[in-house]
C-alpha cells in the first residue's frame, strides 16, 4: 500500500466474496455487513472499493438483482468510488442506472468471452470487436468517426503492449512445461529454431529471452508479419518457410489454437499443437498430434 500511495497510484479494494455463485444476498444491506465493509476502506485507505452486490465472476444462470443501495450507501459513507466486479451478462440498462451511482469502474468479461475473443487473430483485432459488442457499448462512448475510433483502439494496444513487456521484464510470465526443454534438445540436435508472429515484434522479443534465455533465444530466427494476413491465413508461415530455406514438410510448427493450426496447414507444414485452457474445446482433427502439454516425457497426454 505504502508503496503504491508513493507512486501515486489508485488502489482497488475488493473485501468481501464475489464469487462463481450468489451468497450473502440476504445480508448485504444490514449493518453489520456495512460496518465490516467501512472498516476495511478505512484500515486499508483504499482509493476505491468493490463491494458484493449480487455480481457473478463467471456466467450467469439465472437473472441477478443489483443491490444498488448498497452501492450509495457505501460511497456515501466513505467518499470512494465504488467498481463493479462480475458484470458479464448485466442488462445494459441496469449498467447505465449503476454508473449513474458513483461507480467509477465496470469490469466484465468472463473466461468464456475470452475464449470466445481469441477466436480472432491479432490484438488489434479483437479490440476492433469490441465495436460491435452490445455490452461495450452500452458503458464506453463510441467514437464518432471510425477513423477516430481506429486511433482509440491503436494507443490502447500500443499501451497493452507496453504492460505486457514491463510484465514479462518483472518475471511475471509463466512459462509453459516443457518449452525450454524441447527447444534446448533440438538445438543440441542442431535443428533450425524459429518463431514466427504476426504479434508486436518487441513483445515476441521480449517473451522469447524470458522464456529462453539469452543464450538459447540468439538461437531462434523471429520472424514478424510486418502487415502479413492474420491466421488462419498461411501468411506467417509461408514466409517462415521462404526466410528458413526449407520445404515445408522438412518443418514442424507447435500451436495451442485452431486458427494457428489452420495456417500451418495452408502452409502445407505438420503441425503439433498443445491446447491451453481457452483453446481446448477448439477442433484440432488436423493436427499431426495433440497433446495435453510439452513437460517432461511420460507427464503429456495424447489426444490422438
Amino acid at each position: 500500500m505504502n508503496k503504491a500511495r508513493a507512486r501515486g497510484a489508485d488502489i482497488e479494494g475488493e473485501f468481501e466474496r464475489i464469487g462463481r455463485a450468489a451468497v450473502g444476498h440476504g445480508t448485504m444491506d444490514d449493518d453489520s455487513a456495512h460496518d465490516r465493509a467501512m472498516g476495511f476502506i478505512r484500515r486499508t485507505g483504499v482509493t476505491c472499493f468493490s463491494p458484493d452486490v449480487g455480481t457473478l465472476h463467471g456466467d450467469y444462470t439465472e437473472p441477478s438483482t443489483i443491490h444498488t443501495r448498497r452501492i450509495v450507501r457505501l460511497a456515501s459513507a466513505s467518499g470512494v468510488p465504488q467498481v463493479l466486479h462480475g458484470a458479464s451478462g448485466i442488462p445494459p440498462k441496469t449498467l447505465r442506472e449503476v454508473l449513474e451511482l458513483r461507480v467509477s469502474k465496470v469490469n466484465f468479461w468472463t473466461v468464456q468471452q475470452y475464449a470466445a475473443t481469441l477466436r480472432i487473430s491479432g490484438g488489434l483485432e479483437r479490440l476492433n470487436s469490441l465495436r460491435s459488442d452490445p455490452t461495450f457499448r452500452s458503458v464506453f462512448p463510441l467514437s464518432a468517426t471510425h477513423d477516430e475510433w481506429l486511433r482509440t483502439i491503436r494507443a490502447w494496444h500500443r499501451r497493452k503492449t507496453e504492460i505486457y513487456i514491463e510484465l514479462i521484464h518483472r518475471g511475471r510470465l509463466t512459462v509453459r512445461p516443457g518449452v525450454r526443454r524441447l527447444a534446448t534438445e533440438a538445438a543440441a540436435g542442431g535443428r533450425q529454431l524459429a518463431v514466427a508472429s504476426a504479434g508486436a515484434e518487441e513483445s515476441v522479443r521480449a517473451v522469447l529471452v524470458s522464456v529462453m534465455g539469452r543464450v538459447l533465444s540468439s538461437r531462434f530466427t523471429v520472424i514478424p508479419g510486418n502487415g502479413t494476413a492474420k491466421k488462419p491465413a498461411p501468411d506467417i508461415y509461408t514466409c517462415a518457410v521462404t526466410e528458413l530455406g526449407r520445404h515445408p514438410k522438412e518443418c514442424v510448427v507447435v500451436e495451442d489454437n485452431r486458427n494457428g493450426l489452420l495456417a500451418a496447414e495452408g502452409a502445407g507444414i505438420p503441425c503439433l499443437v498443445t491446447p491451453t485452457a481457452v483453446s481446448r474445446d477448439h477442433f484440432f482433427d488436423e493436427a499431426e498430434l495433440v497433446m495435453s502439454s510439452l513437460g517432461d516425457p511420460g507427464g503429456e497426454q495424447a489426444r490422438r
